[in-house]
């Protein structure tokens, strides 16, 4: 194991984040690069959420793995903030547990439940090739898996189910649960009604989105319908890209998007500095 330190400064604030990483493992070892070189592990999600977290806010995490998101939000959003941290993965529980505890956040709550549009049992997969890609869909089916996954049956529940800790109005939410992200949305109609939840990270995986039954055009269209349009993450943390709905989005492997409105998005991001020299690249893929 190995314990990674991390400094993300952005403006006028900056946090400090350590971690404890495996290098045996590959997820792990994109994520030790990433950090090294980048400053932080999905340094396009890192660098909005800084932009978007504040003191005091309430932010969600769903696909939490072992905690990289979860104590940046906790750290951004302070002791008067919460963060609400979902992860049902057994593989990755413990070391999730013990990187909350490294930074000595007591402002994150967690659920152990996978998260999907019905409250009620359903079967859950525990990725043996690889701890970041547990589903709630057979990962085998994914051509870089070669070994048998474990089939858990799980008590799901759903963001509206949990509103006793979620709150009224989570400031953020962030999901990364291999391609079940249209079914989390599903399950949080309430919060999507009158977008309640101004700024939602998702992850786009598009073989597990089809796993899922679903496309990134019927997810599209979804949030769509409340009000929320698309935009595309830059790593480099500049101003995200809008994505018009009648526009096909692209993406060669995984990569991360951000639901919210225009008016919100000029709000965190007040200026745009830009420089015709320089073609900044999308959000960093994962392995």
């Amino acid at each position: 194991m190995a314990v990674v330190t991390s400094k993300i400064v952005l403006l006028n604030r900056s946090v400090e984040i350590k971690v404890e990483l495996d290098p045996s493992l590959p997820n792990e070892i994109t994520a030790m690069h990433a950090i090294r070189t980048s400053g932080y592990y999905e340094p396009d999600v890192a660098r909005a959420l800084s932009r978007m977290i504040e003191p005091g806010d309430v932010a969600v995490d769903v696909g939490a793995n072992i905690g990289l998101i979860t104590v940046l939000m906790a750290a951004l959003a302070g002791p008067k903030g919460r963060v609400i941290s979902f992860e049902p993965g057994e593989n990755n529980l413990p070391r999730l547990k013990h990187n909350i505890e490294l930074g000595g956040f007591k402002n994150v709550a967690l659920v152990e439940k996978p998260v999907t549009d019905a409250v009620g049992e359903t079967v859950f997969y525990i990725n043996n090739d690889n701890s970041g890609g547990n589903a709630l869909w057979d990962p085998s089916a994914f051509s870089c898996n070669h070994e048998i996954p474990r089939r858990l049956a799980m008590q799901a529940t759903t963001l509206d189910n949990e509103k006793a800790l979620l709150g009224d109005a989570p400031k953020v939410l962030k999901i990364d649960t291999e391609g079940a992200e249209y079914h989390v949305l599903r399950g949080a109609q309430g919060y999507l009604k009158g977008r309640k939840i101004p700024f939602i990270i998702a992850e786009i995986h598009i073989f597990g989105l089809k796993e899922m039954k679903s496309s990134v055009r019927e997810l599209r269209e979804y949030m769509a319908q409340f009000g929320y349009e698309m935009f595309a993450l830059y790593s480099s943390g500049c101003l995200p890209k809008f994505i018009p709905l009648k526009t096909e989005y692209l993406t060669p492997g995984v990569s991360n998007v951000l639901f919210s409105t225009t008016e919100q998005v000029a709000k965190i991001w007040p200026e745009d500095w830009f420089d015709p020299e320089v073609s900044p690249l999308p959000g960093t893929p994962k392995i």
